[in-house]
C-alpha cells in the first residue's frame, strides 16, 4: 500500500490482531478507514460475509482468527469485558470462569 492511500478493512483487521486487539466499534472502524459511513459500513459487511468478523452487538465487531472461524465468532470469554464495558454494563463472572481468570 503506498504512502498517499486509504487503509483497507482487511488491512485495519490485521493491525488490530498484531496489537493484540480483536474488537472494535463501528465508530474505530469509520474512523481508520476514512470515507464516509456508508463505505465503512459495506466493507464491513463484506468482512461479515466472508467469515472475517462477527457482530454480537450493535456496533460492537469482533475479529474472527482463522482457528476460530467454524464457530463464527471468537470465544465469548475473549471479548465480553470489552462489550459489557461499551455497553456500560456491569456483569458477574460464573464460579467455572472465574476460576479459569
Amino acid at each position: 500500500m503506498n504512502s498517499g492511500s486509504r487503509p483497507n478493512a482487511r488491512g485495519y483487521l490485521e493491525r488490530l490482531a498484531t496489537s493484540g486487539r480483536y474488537h472494535f466499534g463501528s465508530g474505530d472502524a469509520r474512523k481508520a478507514l476514512g470515507g464516509s459511513p456508508a463505505a465503512a459500513k459495506l466493507a464491513l459487511n463484506r468482512l461479515a460475509k466472508q467469515g472475517l468478523i462477527a457482530s454480537p452487538a450493535r456496533g460492537f465487531y469482533v475479529s474472527v482468527p482463522p482457528e476460530y472461524r467454524s464457530l463464527a465468532s471468537l470465544p465469548a470469554d475473549q471479548f465480553i469485558p470489552a462489550l459489557m464495558q461499551r455497553l456500560s454494563l456491569t456483569y458477574y463472572v460464573g464460579l467455572l470462569s472465574a476460576a479459569q481468570y
